[in-house]
C-alpha cells in the first residue's frame, strides 16, 4: 500500500513528502556555501545575510558573556571564602611567649587574646552579605537575563530558519510545475488525434489546478515567514542594543568590589569611614603617589626640571568618604546600565513571547 502524507486541518502536508522536499533544499543550501558559485542553483534561495551577521555577532557576545559570568561567580566564591577565612582566623587565640616566672614556673607572658583583638565579627558578615548579595542581584542576574532572552531568540531564529527553507522549497515546487505545464501546452499543440488531445488537455488541467494549490501555500508560508522574520530580528536588533550595558556592570563589579574590601579595612582596623580613617589607610598603604590638594606644582619631588619620564608624574587622588559599605558607589554604574534601556519598552527588546525570569537574588531569599 502506498504511503500518503496526512493531512491536517490546516491544510499544510505532513509526512514523507513534504519532509523530503525541504530536506532536498537544506543540502542544496548547505552545498551552494561549500561549492564554488554556479554549482548549485541559488535563484530559490531568501536571503538571510542581516540576520546572518547579527546572530553572528550576538553570539560571540553570548559566548563572552558566559565567560564573564564563570569568572565573576568564581570571584564571588573566593570573596566568600576569603571572608569566611578571617572570620574563622580573627576569632582564633592569638600564640604567647611562655618564660620561667619568678616562682619557678614556667607561665604565660601577658593575658590571653584572639587574632582579631576586638574586632567586631558581625561587621565582616554585613560586609561578605552585601558584597554577595549586590553581585548577585545588580551584576549576574541581568547577565542572567540577557542569556535568557537570547536562548529564547535562538530557538525563534531555528524556527525562523525552518519556515525560510519552507519557503524556499516551495519557491522551486512552484517553478517545477510551472515548467511541466509549458511542457505540457507545447505537448498538446503536438497531438495528432483527439484522444491524444484529451489525455492531454486532462492532463493540463491537473497541472494547472495543482499550480493554483501551491501557489496559494506559496504566499500563505511567504506572509508567515516575512511576519515572523520582523518579530525575530526585532527582538534580536534589541539585545543587541543592550548589549551596550555590560560594560556598565562590570564597572558594577569592580567597584563592589573596591567598596567591600575598603570596608573590610575599617572593621580590621577599626578605623572609621571619615578623613582620619582615609588618612590612617593612606599611611598603612603607603603609596607611591604624591596626593596633592589644590596644588597646581606637578614637579615630581626631587627633580630639577620637567619630568622626562611620564611615568614620574604626580597623580591626584581625590579621597571620598564611604559612609556606607558596599552599595552607594557600584550601584550608579548599575543606575546608568538602567538608564540604557529605558527608552526601550520590553516588547521592542525581547518580545511578548520571551518571559524574563524574577531577578531573585539567592543571598536576599534568604
Amino acid at each position: 500500500m502506498p504511503l500518503t502524507p496526512s493531512t491536517p486541518s490546516s491544510g499544510s502536508l505532513t509526512g514523507i513528502g513534504p519532509a523530503w522536499r525541504k530536506l532536498r533544499e537544506r543540502q542544496r543550501q548547505f552545498m551552494a556555501d561549500i561549492l564554488p558559485n554556479g554549482w548549485v542553483d541559488t535563484s530559490f534561495s531568501t536571503p538571510k545575510t542581516r540576520q546572518a551577521f547579527m546572530e553572528e555577532e550576538a553570539k560571540q557576545f553570548a559566548a563572552n558573556i558566559k565567560l564573564m559570568e564563570k569568572d565573576i561567580r568564581g570571584l564571588k566564591l573566593a570573596d566568600e571564602t576569603f571572608m569566611n577565612t578571617c572570620q574563622q582566623v580573627l576569632a582564633s587565640d592569638l600564640p604567647r611567649v611562655y618564660d620561667f616566672g619568678q616562682d619557678g614556673h614556667i607561665h604565660a607572658v601577658g593575658d590571653l587574646d584572639t587574632i582579631g583583638r576586638g574586632c567586631k565579627t558581625e561587621d565582616l558578615v554585613t560586609v561578605q552579605q552585601e558584597l554577595s548579595q549586590g553581585l548577585e542581584q545588580d551584576v549576574l542576574t541581568p547577565m542572567k537575563q540577557w542569556l535568557f532572552a537570547w536562548s529564547t531568540v535562538q530557538a525563534r531564529l531555528k524556527e525562523l530558519e525552518g519556515m525560510r527553507i519552507e519557503v524556499d522549497s516551495r519557491k522551486r515546487q512552484v517553478f517545477d510545475l510551472r515548467q511541466q505545464e509549458d511542457k505540457l501546452k507545447k505537448k498538446l499543440g503536438e497531438a495528432t488525434n483527439d484522444h491524444q488531445k484529451k489525455t492531454r488537455e486532462k492532463n493540463l488541467e491537473d497541472i494547472w489546478r495543482k499550480q493554483q494549490r501551491k501557489d496559494a501555500k506559496l504566499a500563505t508560508a511567504t506572509a508567515a515567514y516575512q511576519s515572523m522574520e520582523s518579530e525575530v530580528l526585532e527582538e534580536l536588533a534589541g539585545l543587541i542594543r543592550d548589549a551596550v550595558c555590560l560594560k556598565s556592570y562590570l564597572a558594577a563589579c569592580t567597584e563592589f568590589q573596591r567598596e567591600a574590601y575598603q570596608s573590610l579595612t575599617h572593621a580590621l582596623l577599626g578605623t572609621t569611614a571619615g578623613v582620619n580613617g582615609q588618612v590612617a589607610v593612606a599611611q598603612r598603604v603607603q603609596a607611591k603617589f604624591q596626593i596633592t590638594q589644590g596644588n597646581e606644582d606637578n614637579t615630581p619631588q626631587g627633580s630639577s626640571g620637567s619630568a622626562s619620564n611620564p611615568f614620574e608624574k604626580p597623580v591626584k587622588l581625590t579621597l571620598t568618604p564611604d559612609d556606607s559599605p558596599v552599595k552607594p558607589t557600584a550601584k550608579s554604574y548599575v543606575e546608568a546600565a538602567s538608564a540604557q534601556k529605558a527608552n526601550t519598552s520590553g516588547h521592542a527588546l525581547y518580545g511578548d513571547d520571551i518571559k524574563l525570569p524574577a531577578p531573585e537574588s539567592p543571598v536576599r531569599s534568604r
